[in-house]
């Protein structure tokens, strides 16, 4: 079964075993990037999966197959190892924000606020990349995303979950502009009956139908709309003014561990309320 080395070297070599496709891929992937170069997938299907060195005159070439298994994949042979290649000389399309929120997502779980920079020293040292700080900085967004919406699915399958319909406002702006627009939007958000809801949306239809259409690509109706909520919620709040207010108030401290967001929270709630006030 596949290993890594020391200090994360990534040597893969024939009869390599990998729990599945996507895990010989990512491996792959993390080799070519750490030694240089690119590939290109010559085959690729349920059972075989083939890929070459995208430099013509370079005889590297890696074959890989699915056992009987039918889950476990095994490397069965690569030509040319060491590569006739000189490896690549401008930026490797293999680097790509998606593959760095990947191979920093455990640094960015352990410590939130990690700098930029340190994530770039991370990158150069095992894979000898870097990436602008813009970049880094989406990267991050993304990987928090992808860890929160994999907790909750794990750990809350059940709980209601709502889209924010300020930002969801915004989104919704910069495609259908105008007042009327603007109005029937929040219109259709705000309606707590079946009858004000439709009359939006005839009016979305008569004004411009392409509106139903991007609304019907958004997810169910009852993360946006009031009158789609779950009534056993007790609330029917569709923005996170509170949360986001919340959130500056405690600054730094929600991105650390629990335990030290408590502790922060604890601190704050002391200072914003009065003297000799029982909490």
């Amino acid at each position: 079964m596949y290993s890594e080395e020391d200090f994360g070297k990534i040597t893969i070599k024939p009869w390599q075993l990998f729990t599945d496709k996507q895990h010989l891929r990512d491996v792959v992937r993390d080799y070519c990037i750490q030694i240089g170069f690119s590939i290109i997938v010559q085959k690729a299907n349920n059972k075989k999966w083939t890929v070459l060195c995208s430099d013509e005159r370079c005889g590297w070439r890696l074959h890989a197959c699915r056992l009987s298994d039918g889950l476990t994949w095994v490397i069965k042979s690569i030509q040319n190892p060491k590569h006739n290649c000189l490896g690549m000389q401008i930026k490797n399309p293999m680097v790509t924000s998606k593959w760095v929120a990947r191979v920093l997502l455990e640094d960015i779980r352990a410590n939130n606020d990690i700098p930029a920079k340190s994530n770039n020293n991370f990158l150069w040292e095992r894979y000898g990349v870097v990436m602008t700080f813009s970049t880094l900085y989406r990267m991050k967004s993304k990987a928090l995303v992808e860890g929160i919406d994999n907790a909750l699915s794990r750990l809350w399958p059940a709980a209601g979950r709502r889209y924010c319909c300020k930002h969801l406002s915004q989104n919704f702006k910069s495609k259908f502009s105008g007042p009327k627009m603007w109005n029937l939007f929040w219109l259709a958000c705000e309606a707590y009956s079946e009858f004000t809801f439709r009359n939006a949306m005839e009016a979305f239809q008569k004004t411009n139908p392409a509106v139903r259409i991007w609304l019907a690509d958004l997810v169910e109706q009852c993360r946006w709309t009031k009158r789609k909520f779950d009534g056993s919620i007790k609330s029917n709040v569709n923005k996170t003014n509170f949360v986001e207010s919340f959130n500056s108030t405690l600054g730094i401290d929600r991105c650390r561990p629990v335990m030290t967001l408590l502790e922060g929270t604890r601190r704050v709630t002391m200072v914003s309320w009065p003297q000799g006030r029982k909490h």
